[in-house]
C-alpha cells in the first residue's frame, strides 16, 4: 500500500512539473519578429505606415538626436519597421505634422 501511494505522488509531481513546464509558453521554436530598416522617404510614401509614425512617435526624440542619422522603431501591425534619417528630415516631419491643419498656401504670381 505504501508503494502504491509512493507511485501515486510520484506520478502526480511529475504530471505537475511538466504541466509548469509546458504553461510558460515556450514551444521550443522560437518566434522570429521581423523588423525592416527603410529610410524616412520611403516610409512617407505610404500613407498608412505615415499614419503610425505619426501615432507613435513624438517631437521628443529630436531632443535625443546623436550622431548624422536618427533611428526610430515603429510597429505597424505584425512588423517592426526601423526608419532612419536625418535631423533635417525628422525636423520636416514634425512640422508638417504640425502644419497639416492649416490653410497656409503659397501664393502664386
Amino acid at each position: 500500500m505504501k508503494s502504491v501511494k509512493l507511485v501515486m505522488i510520484a506520478t502526480l509531481l511529475t504530471f505537475t512539473a511538466v504541466s509548469i513546464a509546458n504553461a510558460d509558453g515556450f514551444t521550443g521554436r522560437p518566434i522570429v519578429k521581423q523588423a525592416i530598416s527603410i529610410s524616412i522617404e520611403n516610409a512617407l510614401e505610404n500613407p498608412a505606415l505615415e499614419s503610425v509614425m505619426h501615432q507613435q512617435l513624438k517631437v521628443s526624440i529630436l531632443y535625443f538626436f546623436i550622431g548624422p542619422t536618427l533611428t526610430a522603431d515603429v510597429k505597424y501591425g505584425k512588423l517592426n519597421y526601423k526608419i532612419t534619417g536625418t535631423y533635417k528630415q525628422w525636423f520636416d516631419f514634425f512640422h508638417k505634422r504640425f502644419n497639416r491643419g492649416s490653410s497656409a498656401k503659397k501664393k502664386v504670381q
